[in-house]
């Protein structure tokens, strides 16, 4: 087990620590605000649903995500970062001292950054 993915540019990414016992993964809690959970209930249909929850559980690994994401920070606000699903943007912030993840907000592009 081990290793280490390349990027485009060549760089090393690391997919996981290992120790003896085998592979170690501190896992972040992921926290969904009642806004982001608004928009799932009432402006999602079931395959967009799903796509986005996994994606959000697949933050729980960060940032040894298992697949590739549309992920980026968001310039001018400190430890916050997007997630794009489609036409679905998905805002959090990342608390790194207390391993913990909070989705504040999930909407359309259009309306996500207002």
């Amino acid at each position: 087990m081990g290793g280490v993915k390349r990027d485009k540019r060549g760089r090393g990414i690391p997919l996981h620590r290992e120790s003896e016992e085998g592979v170690v993964v501190d896992r972040y809690s992921v926290f969904i605000s009642r806004r982001a959970d608004k928009f799932l209930s009432l402006k999602t249909d079931g395959k967009l649903k799903e796509k986005i929850l996994d994606e959000i559980s697949d933050l729980r690994n960060f940032p040894f995500l298992t697949t590739p994401h549309d992920l980026a920070k968001i310039k001018g606000r400190q430890g916050y970062y997007r997630l794009r699903v489609r036409d679905v943007r998905i805002i959090f912030r990342i608390e790194k001292p207390s391993r913990t993840i909070y989705v504040e907000k999930i909407d359309y592009r259009g309306s996500v950054y207002k």
